[in-house]
């Protein structure tokens, strides 16, 4: 699905679309970050265009030496890929940009999805995910451990 999103950069490059894949791509924890200190925060943003980095951050925080696809969202979504993309091009959705997603996707049921955004609260223990449903768009904080699904997002 291609959503037109306007004009904005992502990974230093001018990109005006984002597209989504199709179905859910998995079912998973946010990441698990837990240090000796208690968990990491990388700085993480809700912005449209922000997505990218704010998987980056959090596939090179290095608590996260230890994230697979099967227990990190971000990961997985880093290493998806389709018949004509390659890994690396897909992302984790920041909050506004999983909002842009709702307005294109065709819900049969509610999808409480994952995003690369950091907890309202501050807690760092927690982090973002999104209820795209066809009442709208709503974000909540939600305990990093939890399993929940997600979809992947490439921008260009």
């Amino acid at each position: 699905m291609l959503l037109r999103c306007g004009c904005f950069t992502v990974n230093g490059k001018t990109c005006h679309y984002l597209e989504c894949s199709k179905e859910q791509i998995g079912y998973t924890q946010w990441c698990s970050c837990l240090s000796s200190s208690g968990y990491c925060e990388p700085t993480l943003s809700n912005e449209i265009g922000t997505g990218y980095a704010n998987t980056q951050a959090i596939l090179n925080h290095p608590n996260h030496a230890s994230a697979t696809a099967s227990n990190c969202a971000a990961k997985a979504c880093a290493e998806y890929k389709t018949d004509t993309t390659t890994a690396g091009e897909w992302f984790l959705p920041s909050n506004n940009e999983t909002a842009i997603i709702n307005k294109g996707v065709t819900i049969t049921s509610n999808e409480n999805l994952w995003m690369s955004a950091a907890s309202r609260d501050g807690d760092n223990s927690k982090a973002r995910y999104g209820r795209i449903s066809s009442n709208g768009f709503s974000s909540y904080d939600s305990q990093r451990n939890i399993l929940r699904y997600f979809r992947a997002v490439r921008a260009f």
